[in-house]
């Protein structure tokens, strides 16, 4: 381990950093707005917490579930913390892992980690490490994803496809804000297995339509709908603005490349 740090001595700058930026955090920080109902799973048995916190999560039911169990383990603000940077940390290490997979990113590693460090889109998914933490599990799971999914582009092999798109579904099933972040899913087949578009485009469709089908019918169909986005309260216009607004991130997400 010390011959490590000493070969990768930036991690103790990434640690230095991390603590000088957050300590106050660690410190003084505590629940905001709705984290407190997850602070009251804590109190009640698996089941009960299931049923208490799904009515929020109705369309995102593996997010229920991870509030379920987490909810075991600790009450207490510095462990959602914990978790939370946790789950940044660990989703930086795979899509690292991934990079290095394909050949690339060698010569920025500093400057991945001290970006993945201090989340530029949102610093909520921080402050509140209580129910929007769901923003960084959602990127873990693609991570995980995104970690097959290079495997593929270096094997063509359609079992690690679909695993890939497994988390990506289980992704959609938990909190979708990591959506965006496909385009860097597209982007690699197209530079680096761009003959295999057509057909991971296909996969990528299929799964989309397929988390749309469990999201807005079928579970839609056992407990009402509260998201935003349903189907029984939709305009042209705000569909056409979704569509857009998406569209926009997509091509965000490629400049970022």
């Amino acid at each position: 381990m010390i011959n490590y740090i000493k070969k990768n001595n930036e991690i103790l700058i990434y640690i230095l950093i991390f603590f000088v930026c957050y300590k106050n955090l660690f410190l003084y920080g505590d629940f905001v707005r709705d984290d407190w109902s997850t602070k009251a799973l804590y109190e009640m048995s698996f089941i009960d917490a299931l049923r208490q916190i799904y009515p929020p999560f109705s369309n995102r039911p593996f997010t229920a579930i991870f509030f379920a169990l987490t909810s075991r383990i600790s009450e207490s603000y510095l462990f959602y913390l914990v978790l939370n940077f946790f789950l940044i940390i660990v989703s930086s290490y795979i899509i690292f892992l991934s990079f290095y997979f394909l050949k690339i990113f060698h010569k920025n590693k500093f400057l991945f980690i001290f970006l993945t460090l201090f989340p530029l889109f949102s610093y909520s998914v921080i402050l509140s490490s209580g129910m929007q933490i769901t923003g960084n599990l959602s990127v873990f799971l693609w991570s995980l994803s995104f970690y097959f999914h290079a495997h593929f582009i270096n094997n063509t092999k359609i079992s690690i496809l679909l695993l890939s798109n497994f988390f990506l579904l289980l992704m959609l099933l938990t909190y979708e804000s990591a959506l965006p972040l496909l385009a860097l899913n597209i982007t690699t087949i197209f530079f680096f297995k761009k003959k295999y578009l057509f057909k991971y485009l296909l996969f990528l469709i299929s799964v989309l339509i397929t988390g749309i089908i469990i999201q807005k019918l079928v579970l839609a169909s056992f407990y009402p709908d509260i998201s935003r986005l349903r189907i029984d309260n939709i305009s042209v216009n705000e569909l056409i603005f979704y569509f857009l607004g998406n569209i926009i991130l997509l091509i965000n997400n490629f400049y970022l490349l």
